[in-house]
Order: C-alpha cells, then structure tokens, then sequence
C-alpha cells in the first residue's frame, strides 16, 4: 500500500472513529430525561376515604397577572437600595410576599420559562434548543389553563408564543436578538395594558419584558441605565395594581406574580451558575393580601416552585413532571383543610413521578413518610368533629410539614436519576479523541514529508495541555468532583494538574520514541513504496530525522 493510500485509510477511519466517540460524549453530557407523557386530571387524586374526596374545592382567582422581566436579579427589588420604590412600599404596607427564587443552570430563557411552566428542571440540551425552540409538548401550567376553559393573553418575548402556539386570545411577541433596543422592545408591551386592564373576557395575563436584559448585555448591572428601567418597570406594577384595587371593590380578585427567569451576572450576561445570575426576586401583589408583612424575611424559595404555585392559586391541577413545592404563604385566604388538601395534591403528583423514574421507589424514604403521613390525613379528616379547633389547627401544620418534607426527599431522588452526568463514559471517550489525535501527529511528518519529526513532539505535548485541562474542568463540574482535584487551595489544584500533565506527555513521548526507533533500524523499515518512494532514518547529534526519496 502507497503512502498515500495509506494515509487516507487511516484519515478516514479516524474521522469515523472521531464522529462516533464525539456522540457518545455529546451522549453522556447531555441526558435526555424521561418525562412522563399527558396531561394530568383531578381525577386523579384519589378519594382519601369513602365519604370524603382529597381534591381541593376552593374558588380561583378571578384574574392572574404573570409579569416577568427579563435578567431581573433579586438584588434590583429586594436589596437595600431600590429604584423600584412602590412595589417595596406595597409590599411594607402589608399587600405582597417578596421572595429570593433559587434558579437552575442554565440560565438561559427557554429553560428557565420551562421550568416556570412544567415545574421540572431543564438540562443543557436546552440552551442549544433556546435557537430554535418548538412548541412544548410535556405538561404545563399554560395548557392547563386552556384545557380548562380559561382565557390567556401574552405580550413580550416571542419564545412564548412558539412554545404555546394558539394558546392566546390575544398575543404579540417582541424578539430578543435586538439587544440594542431596550426602549420599544418594552414599548410595544406595555402599549396593550390600558385597553387588556379594562377587558374582562380573560383569567391570566403574561408579560414578558425583555429591556433589562438587553441593558444588562450592553453595558452591565451597574450601568446608569438600569435605574430609569427599573422605574420604568415599577411604574408598570403600579398601574396594573391599581387596576387590581377596582377590581377587588367589585369583588373580583386578582393576583400579580413579578418574577424574573434568570439574573444577571456581574458582567452583565447570563447562562452560568453565578450568584447574580441564579437569585430572582419573586413578589405576590394582590390587595386580597392584607397585613402580612415579609419584607424582612426575604424567604427563599425554588424557581421550580412558581408551577404547582400557580397552578394551585388558578385551582388547575398540576403538571405531570412537576418537582416544585407549593408556596403556601401566597394561598391568602384558604383554610387550613384547603391547604393540606393542596400539599396533598402536591405530594401525591410527585409521588407518581417517583414510581414512574425509580424502580425501588418504595424504598425511597420520601415515599415511606409519604404514605405515613397520607394515613394521617385521612384520620385528621374523618376526626374533624371529634377535634378542638385548636388540636385541628396543629395537626393540619403538622400535616403541611410532613407532606412539604416528603416531596423534598421524594424529588432530590428523582433529580439525582434523571440528571446524572456520567462523568467515567465523558473520560473514556476524551482520551479515546486525544489518541486518535496523538496518531494523525504521529503520521503526520511521514506524509507531509518534514525532516524534523522530532519537532513534532513539542506540538503533540503543547496539545496534550488541552486534555488535561478539560478533564480537569469536566471532573470539577460534576457531582463526582474530587475534594483533591477541585481543591481550591491553588497548591494542591496546580500539584495535581501537573502531575497529571506529566504523566500525559511521558505517555505520548514514549509512543513517539518507539516508533522513531523503528525507524532508526534500516535493516527493517527502509522500504519502497511504488517505485518513487523510500524512507531512511539517520542519527545526527542525537537529533533523528528523516529522509523521504
């Protein structure tokens, strides 16, 4: 076989052997989870005892406003210097809930309005789809809502609109890719709220404002441009809210949700894992909430959290793959049976998504105080007239507390099983490109008919850097990290990586010195290709080099 011929073999077979390796890595940093399919139905639940049905009865709100601007960090609203001065006045003046939400990475927008919508806790595969994102087939708060006959209206980031197509009576989508534009891109939002506020043909509306954001990617956090956003965006709260208190003396009530889909970071982009980038502000305004002042507890809260919130404030059941926990603070008004029948729902929902994600669920000690304590339920229900208000009262909180703690064991164990990296097959399948690489350099000079090989060597342990420096950043990233790897002591990091370096290039120096002694050896490797070609290794200096004829 010619050279040439040769080298094209070897070429090809490497790229193949590349492609495949590639997407068995893509494979393994991208976990696609299982996700349950359908909708869920309140019926459902299951009769918690002959005479008593779990599902809860209580009256929605009348109108549900969702407002959520874009890049909002929870230091913007909730820090102790604000520019968005009525909404912390409402708040003080006993009329909202503030709340610090913890967001998952990525935090890009299309994850984050699915996590928002279904609950669940988007991978990394969606920031590639956030370019070209289709409508949203798995269980959510939106299609619930027009499963049950209720009306919805959207303005703001058109990403809503394709992944809820037909969804609204009334829409208008403003695209994000304008990052210059941080005036009309609000503009054309807030255009339709004088007439939608005097409209009552719908339940929830969703406002998307994409403003801040673009700010943020301009010119940062800190930029002179915040604070006119900022009360631009609290002029707005103002105006719906004063809508909501005509609404609420004709006893029609109403609920506004402020919340941002990811935070900012201190450069002023977004998708990490950083502080500003993972704390948003989530605040409930109503007028039906009356003298219940958190503005010093700032509680903190999961993102995830908003769905079965939502969900249970319009009283539509909650999506299938939902892993939130319901906020029981903003169910104003509800009694004490009302909001264990609704952490009941919560629970039992998670507990399906459990059976349906782990095998040996019944081990799960989420699922065994979850049963526990659905026995205690129903004997708190049968025995209401047998009960003190007071004994009632207690028993219901301790109910509540059992319920929430469940679906916090029940939903760390199915987090785990759906979103494990595996760390060993991302290993395996980098050192198998690298040493596919490590071959096209090692046939390189041969082909390209060089005279120095040797030099070649330089090239590969300059490469090699590469590898250990994305092991070492694949390792650290994961939930395997070593303590002694990802120390963060720089001695015992940087002791360890060049260790690791070292080791790497005396592998590759060792492959490279025995096929250049193979080299060495004329009576076995000076050979003819054709009738043109001959390869003859000399030795000057102790400087090897090669002649090709």
């Amino acid at each position: 076989m010619l050279v040439k011929d040769r080298f094209y073999f070897i070429l090809l077979n490497s790229t193949i052997f590349l492609i495949t390796f590639y997407a068995l890595f893509l494979k393994c940093f991208f976990p696609m989870k299982q996700s349950r399919i359908g909708f869920s139905n309140k019926s459902d639940l299951p009769l918690v005892s002959k005479n008593i049905n779990g599902t809860p009865s209580y009256k929605s709100y009348d109108h549900l406003i969702l407002m959520v601007i874009d890049a909002m960090r929870s230091d913007f609203i909730l820090g102790k210097e604000t520019h968005m001065k009525f909404t912390r006045h409402a708040i003080r003046n006993g009329h909202g809930l503030n709340f610090t939400a913890k967001v998952n990475p990525p935090t890009v927008t299309l994850p984050r309005i699915k996590a928002l919508t279904t609950g669940g806790i988007p991978g990394f595969v969606d920031v590639v789809l956030n370019f070209g994102c289709e409508s949203l087939q798995e269980d959510n708060i939106i299609t619930q809502m027009k499963r049950c006959g209720k009306n919805l209206v959207f303005y703001g980031d058109d990403t809503w609109i394709k992944l809820f197509p037909q969804h609204f009576i009334r829409e208008e989508g403003t695209t994000s890719f304008f990052v210059t534009d941080y005036t009309e891109v609000d503009n054309n939002v807030t255009r339709h709220l004088p007439d939608e506020l005097n409209k009552t043909d719908w339940t929830m509306m969703i406002l998307h404002y994409l403003g801040l954001d673009h700010i943020g990617h301009m010119s940062g956090p800190f930029s002179p441009l915040i604070k006119p956003k900022l009360e631009e965006m609290d002029q707005i709260i103002e105006m719906i809210y004063k809508q909501m208190e005509i609404w609420d003396q004709r006893e029609e009530t109403s609920m506004m949700v402020i919340c941002g889909d990811h935070g900012m970071s201190d450069q002023g982009g977004h998708g990490g894992a950083s502080q500003g980038e993972t704390s948003v502000p989530v605040i409930f305004l109503s007028p039906s909430i009356k003298h219940y002042n958190n503005d010093q507890m700032k509680l903190n809260i999961k993102q995830i959290d908003l769905a079965p919130t939502l969900a249970t404030l319009m009283n539509i059941p909650i999506p299938l793959n939902n892993l939130g926990t319901i906020i029981l603070d903003s169910l104003i008004g509800l009694t004490t049976t009302e909001k264990v029948q609704a952490i009941f729902s919560n629970a039992y929902q998670v507990s399906a998504l459990l059976q349906f994600s782990i095998d040996s669920f019944e081990k799960n000690k989420g699922y065994i105080l979850y049963n526990q304590t659905s026995k205690r339920y129903i004997e708190w229900l049968e025995d209401k007239d047998t009960l003190s208000k007071i004994a009632r009262e207690n028993q219901g909180q301790s109910i509540i507390n059992n319920f929430i703690r469940c679906i916090e064991l029940m939903t760390d164990e199915i987090q785990e099983s759906s979103t494990v990296y595996d760390i060993h097959g991302m290993i395996v399948f980098i050192i198998f490109i690298w040493l596919i690489l490590v071959l096209l350099l090692i046939y390189q000079p041969v082909i390209l008919k060089t005279s120095d090989i040797c030099s070649k060597i330089y090239t590969i342990l300059i490469s090699s850097c590469g590898v250990i420096i994305f092991i070492h950043l694949t390792v650290c990233t994961s939930q395997y990290k070593s303590m002694l790897l990802c120390n963060n002591d720089s001695v015992s990091s940087i002791t360890i990586q060049v260790l690791g370096l070292g080791s790497f290039m005396l592998l590759v120096y060792q492959i490279v010195s025995l096929w250049t002694g193979t080299l060495n050896n004329p009576q076995n490797h000076t050979r003819e290709y054709g009738s043109t070609i001959s390869i003859n290794c000399s030795e000057f200096n102790g400087v090897t080099g090669i002649t090709i004829y």
